[in-house]
């Protein structure tokens, strides 16, 4: 964990896994950078962003110009391909507003298939406000992944997520209430209780002469429980 990059865009993790992309196509998540909005539509690798943002634009009701999009901390300038960025399969952009002001995106299914479709592109998923939420997966150092899932999603692909991220197995993923994500077998977020805003923390065991050094973690945890449980 020792080399962890400094920015961290957050993942979206749908219920189904990414499609896979036509030969000369690739599969890019939209994500607002301030809401549970996503929308993954197939992109021509020779396409130009130009394009791309004006479908994306038409889909959420928003004038060329409004947005801005960035990809690894980079911003997508019109002129650019996704060959040219390396965008592979399921990566992530970042849509904001211009001067940093709130977006929160909103997609009916009518009209971001009839846009897309009119443009030579194709939807793959959309995740709406309020019918996802966004979670943060944090270690002790204060290193932090943000994660937008579905409230079916498996939470045992977003352990799995986060410790190929890190680069280590077996780690302990406790949530506010001091339940464990790890391990359990058909864990939904919704069956977990993890509500939009949650933070899990995430540790990593350690046997010693003191005893197993999660369980430390965990009285460390015992935090007051949600109104009404």
């Amino acid at each position: 964990m020792d080399s962890l990059p400094a920015h961290n865009p957050m993942k979206v993790l749908d219920r189904d896994p990414i499609v896979k992309a036509d030969p000369g196509y690739v599969n890019i998540c939209f994500a607002s950078r301030s809401s549970s909005f996503a929308l993954t539509f197939k992109v021509r690798k020779s396409h130009m962003f130009k394009d791309v943002k004006a479908a994306f634009g038409a889909c959420t009701d928003q004038q060329p110009g409004g947005l801005v999009y960035t990809f690894k901390g980079q911003v997508v300038e019109d002129a650019n391909t996704s060959e040219q960025l390396r965008l592979k399969n399921g990566d992530m952009v970042e849509v904001a507003a211009v001067g940093d002001a709130d977006f929160t995106g909103a997609c009916s299914e009518h009209r971001r298939v009839t846009e897309l479709d009119r443009q030579g592109f194709q939807c793959i998923s959309v995740m709406n406000a309020g019918e996802s939420l966004v979670v943060k997966v944090r270690l002790l150092s204060g290193y932090t992944q943000p994660y937008c899932i579905k409230p079916n999603t498996q939470m045992s692909k977003l352990v799995a997520d986060f410790e190929q991220q890190v680069g280590e197995q077996d780690l302990r993923f406790i949530t506010f209430d001091g339940d464990h994500l790890h391990g359990r077998r058909n864990c939904t977020a919704e069956n977990a209780e993890i509500e939009d805003g949650d933070t899990i923390d995430v540790f990593r065991e350690q046997i010693g002469g003191g005893g197993t050094l999660i369980q430390k973690f965990e009285a460390f945890l015992r935090v007051p429980q949600r109104h009404g449980k």
